[in-house]
């Protein structure tokens, strides 16, 4: 599904708001529809109807969301500093016949024994 940011950029250009008041109405059955369309999804009207519910509570805590001072926040790529921390490569000695086939629940002694699930 799109990103909800994108979402909010698609219904507010979809709408045309000339007054503020315009933003808090409803989302439509119809921009949930346009939206699960662009998305590749398919909903039941029972579901259109949940989905427009679940999108306003979303949009209104964007809209929440929107009244934060964050001037003096610095833009990021990511919200986690250290994103690609990784371990640093080690060698370790390989796990043993024996050891691996010792957790199997089932083995020949050589190979793991597996359910057939091909004919």
């Amino acid at each position: 599904m799109p990103c909800l940011v994108q979402v909010y950029s698609c219904l507010n250009a979809h709408r045309n708001y000339e007054h503020d008041d315009e933003i808090r109405m409803a989302i439509s059955r119809d921009e949930v529809r346009k939206i699960a369309e662009l998305a590749r999804l398919r909903f039941s009207d029972d579901e259109l109807e949940k989905m427009a519910g679940e999108l306003e509570k979303i949009l209104k805590y964007i809209r929440k969301l929107e009244e934060l001072d964050t001037s003096h926040v610095e833009p990021m790529s990511h919200v986690h500093i250290d994103s690609e921390v990784l371990r640093d490569d080690a060698r370790l000695e390989p796990t043993s016949r024996d050891e691996a086939l010792s957790n199997a629940p089932d083995s020949d002694g050589k190979y793991f024994r597996v359910p057939k699930v091909i004919e």
